[in-house]
């Protein structure tokens, strides 16, 4: 976590008149660098005069700043701790609590929705005007909030200005969550061409779109200073920012009857700069919005910066020498209490070129008395060709004619505050947990071995069962189990005997310690019955080894499991007789290389307490050569990445393709393809096969 004993915010200003161009960029950069003592630069501001050659002056700033985002406008008066001409100013503000990410929208006139979306498609701010996205929760959980400075293009004598367009549409497509500080790029009144500036591109009516995001206060306001000086002129028709007429008359002819002129005097000309007057409407809790009356339409309308409805009452503002004097301080004390701070660490500000006509020199001593006021404060900002900002309802509105203010404040939000407090607890909290974690650690690894021993036992009881040797008269044998992660209950046992062997395969139902008892149940009455009776049938076998199993499921371990299983008595003659119900045994001919499927005929064991009566014998018969496979559904059931089975099918055609080898490189081809087929097994998996060799003459 960031100190909180360095100051929270650095900013460093320069200003320069002369050289032109890339020097004065450069210069300018490097005085507001220089400023900088404890933190990286976080975001970079030019406010420069189109006498200069932007994209140079941007060029030159970059060489100095490096690719610190920047944001920026053309400007008819610069401010730098006072009022500038054309000059060149760089702000540059430094902070681990503050980043910007910054977009950029062109061919505003033609096309200013597009413009809209090309400046926040960028990186970083689409999701604030996004409504699929919150990125304000992530900011609250952080103690963190945002601001957008937005830069439009101001009006010219060919494209009227789209300020309050591009606030509407911001404004809705945040919630109107976003506080925005919005600011129209100007050029020395002559309406021709304004420019904004984006990290690296200097473009001509373009949008800029920069979205902060701080831990610190932060305060956007305006003030004017002006009021109504007669009585309202109804709008009774409008059509978009043109109000067509006025107390039902045209609406130029009631304009220039209240500014004591003819109709003629104040068509050709830019109204509000020709007659220095300023019309408005009523505004939140009692104040009144300037929106300058542009030009007189062919029509007899007249052109506003900002639609009027019908039904609205226009007045004409003015003002006297102390409220346009006290403007700016105005602001600048409604922003700081909304930031809750008497730190401003900067204050930005944007004055409409306007207020030069409408209060001449005041206007410029207005701005001055302001940095006097804020003593070492740093105070940079332009004077723009309209503006938008929070009203006195903390609602953003575009605007004119006003002086509108930002503030930073050198201090942490109260939710930053909160944030880094519940950081701090947190931290206390987890070291508070260590010495526990430790001793659960240490109980834990004590645990770790007689755990690991539990985890394992299943698999040691089942594989300690499997016949070492796998070996019988007449008979070559190959087979192979492998245990899934949660071991199963696969079993399979070769018994050889003077004339051939047992062979049991088998599959108990569940997984873990119980599957594992059972199959040490299973091996050990198999070896008991078929030591007691030799020469028994498989059917018989079958039928005693249920008893006992069933008792054992049923009465002693409490469990409804079962088994699926088949007993086969291979004779050294080549004769199979089995019993039982398990998966198909599968017969690959050694004269024919076919694979014939056989199926067993019984019932499961230990399901029901007898199954003498369904247990029959089967008979087979192999010849020289002849394979039989006896498997658990492990290997049929095997599933791949897509969910597809290993299958019998499947099976079958991979002991086709194996031809003559010999049973264990029958087996482990065999592995190997189930285990390509299924790399994570789910079950228990088993195979057994058996070649018949022939009869062995002594």
């Amino acid at each position: 976590m960031t100190s909180l004993s360095a100051p929270l915010i650095e900013v460093g200003r320069g200003v320069r008149r002369e050289p032109y161009g890339a020097a004065a960029g450069a210069e300018a950069a490097a005085e507001a660098m220089a400023a900088l003592r404890v933190h990286a630069p976080s975001a970079v501001m030019v406010l420069a005069s189109p006498r200069h050659d932007l994209t140079e002056v941007v060029r030159g700033v970059r060489q100095v700043t490096g690719d610190v985002p920047l944001v920026g406008a053309s400007a008819a008066l610069q401010i730098c701790d006072g009022v500038h001409e054309g000059s060149v100013v760089v702000t540059v503000l430094a902070s681990p609590f503050l980043t910007m990410r910054v977009g950029l929208g062109e061919h505003v006139s033609q096309d200013w929705s597009r413009a809209i979306e090309e400046a926040i498609a960028a990186p970083g701010v689409r999701p604030f005007f996004e409504q699929a996205t919150d990125p304000w929760q992530r900011l609250r959980q952080d103690g963190r909030d945002a601001f957008a400075c937005v830069f439009g293009p101001g009006p010219t004598s060919s494209a009227p200005t789209r300020s309050y367009n591009i606030i509407e549409v911001l404004k809705r497509r945040s919630l109107g969550k976003l506080p925005i500080f919005g600011a129209s790029a100007s050029d020395e009144l002559a309406f021709e061409r304004n420019y904004v500036m984006v990290n690296d591109r200097v473009v001509a009516d373009g949008l800029a779109v920069a979205l902060f995001e701080t831990e610190l206060r932060f305060g956007v306001a305006f003030a004017h200073g002006l009021h109504p000086a007669a009585a309202a002129m109804r709008v009774t028709s409008a059509q978009g920012n043109v109000v067509l007429t006025l107390n039902d008359r045209p609406a130029a002819d009631v304009v220039a009857e209240e500014l004591g002129t003819t109709r003629a005097a104040i068509e050709g000309c830019f109204i509000a700069i020709a007659a220095k007057t300023m019309l408005g409407t009523p505004g939140p809790l009692g104040s009144y919005n300037p929106n300058p009356p542009n030009f007189v339409t062919a029509e007899g309308g007249i052109q506003f910066d900002i639609p009027i409805p019908p039904g609205t009452d226009i007045y004409r503002l003015v003002a006297d020498a102390e409220t346009c004097a006290t403007a700016g301080r105005d602001a600048v004390s409604k922003a700081s209490a909304r930031a809750g701070t008497s730190r401003p660490a900067m204050v930005l500000t944007s004055c409409c070129v306007l207020r030069t006509i409408l209060f001449g020199e005041s206007a410029k001593e207005e701005i001055h008395s302001l940095a006097g006021m804020l003593s070492d404060t740093p105070l940079v900002g332009f004077f723009d060709y309209g503006a938008a900002n929070s009203g006195d309802d903390g609602v953003t509105q575009a605007v004119s004619a006003i002086i509108g203010v930002l503030i930073v404040a050198d201090e942490l939000s109260q939710s930053a505050q909160v944030a880094r407090e519940n950081a701090e607890l947190r931290r206390h909290t987890e070291a508070l947990l260590q010495s526990l974690e430790q001793r659960v650690r240490d109980r834990t690894q004590e645990l770790a071995g007689k755990n690991r021993e539990l985890r394992d036992l299943p698999r040691r009881i089942q594989t300690s069962i499997l016949p070492r040797c796998a070996a019988a008269p007449s008979v070559t044998i190959g087979a192979r189990m492998a245990t899934a992660e949660e071991v199963g209950g696969d079993y399979y046992d070769v018994i050889p005997v003077a004339d051939g062997a047992w062979i049991a395969v088998g599959d108990v139902s569940g997984h873990g310690l119980q599957a594992g008892l059972i199959t040490f149940m299973l091996q050990s009455a198999m070896a008991t019955l078929t030591a007691a009776r030799p020469h028994a049938k498989p059917s018989e076998l079958v039928s005693l080894l249920n008893i006992v199993l069933y008792k054992n499921i049923h009465e002693r371990l409490g469990s409804d499991d079962h088994v699926t299983f088949v007993l086969l008595r291979v004779f050294e003659d080549g004769r199979v007789v089995f019993a039982g119900n398990h998966e198909e045994l599968l017969i690959r001919r050694a004269r024919t290389g076919i694979c014939e499927t056989v199926p067993t005929l019984g019932t499961w064991l230990g399901a029901i307490p007898d199954v003498s009566k369904t247990t029959v014998d089967s008979e087979l018969r192999l010849d020289v050569g002849d394979l039989l496979v006896a498997y658990t559904d492990g290997i049929i059931e095997a599933r791949s990445d897509t969910d597809e089975m290993f299958g019998l099918e499947r099976l079958r055609s991979e002991i086709v393709a194996a031809g003559a080898c010999s049973p264990e490189e029958v087996c482990a081809d065999l592995w190997a393809k189930v285990h390509d087929w299924c790399v994570s097994p789910q079950d228990d998996a088993s195979l057994v096969l058996v070649r018949f060799d022939g009869v062995r003459r002594p």
